[in-house]
């Protein structure tokens, strides 16, 4: 079963090139992208707290049942509304707005942290574009992995036919409609190769 989140979630290897949407000179106070030229808001504890109870209510049966160890669900959800804007929401929100990706990124096999992101300790010469990914403990496993996100929210929120779909595509980050690898708005996924 370690091999299962591999197989659905692709590996760090070879990302999906693209063209960004945003200009790269667009960028908030801490040099992160900026959605509609605002800074980056972190959610409240209390606000992370609602959010993660509403997206629960939406996870897909196949994820709750991947994620049915104590607080496996709620750690992944929680990781991933501390690493969007609090205006903004991939699952339930406006699907013609992009949800910028604040937390780690892979450029090419090089994993950056959000935190050196911040700190202004990483590079900015990559020539890969990059992909929004975290890193977790995969159920059933000790060591972290590094996932793309968009990989892991389609398998908690595609729809079975959708979902089916999606699998065959190569096991590396999905493209984006909107054309930027960061968005991880679950309406902008798309089946393109």
């Amino acid at each position: 079963t370690s091999d299962v989140l591999g197989q659905l979630f692709g590996t760090v290897d070879n990302p999906v090139p693209g063209k960004q949407c945003m200009p790269a000179s667009q960028t908030n106070c801490l040099g992160r992208p900026s959605q509609q030229g605002r800074c980056f808001r972190k959610r409240s504890q209390e606000e992370m707290q609602a959010t993660v109870r509403e997206w629960e209510q939406e996870v897909h049966n196949r994820a709750a049942m991947y994620f049915s160890g104590p607080g496996q669900l709620r750690n992944v959800l929680t990781k991933i509304a501390a690493n969007v804007d609090k205006e903004d929401d991939p699952v339930q929100g406006d699907e013609e707005r992009c949800v910028l990706w604040h937390g780690d990124r892979q450029y090419g096999n090089t994993y950056v942290s959000a935190k050196d992101l911040r700190n202004g300790q990483h590079q900015t010469n990559y020539s890969d574009q990059p992909q929004a990914v975290f890193r977790h403990v995969k159920p059933g496993e000790t060591g972290q992995s590094i996932s793309y996100v968009n990989r892991l929210l389609a398998f908690m929120y595609a729809d079975d036919e959708s979902f089916e779909q999606l699998m065959w595509l190569p096991k590396q980050p999905f493209r984006m409609s909107c054309g930027n690898q960061l968005c991880v708005q679950t309406a902008h996924i798309t089946q393109d190769v």
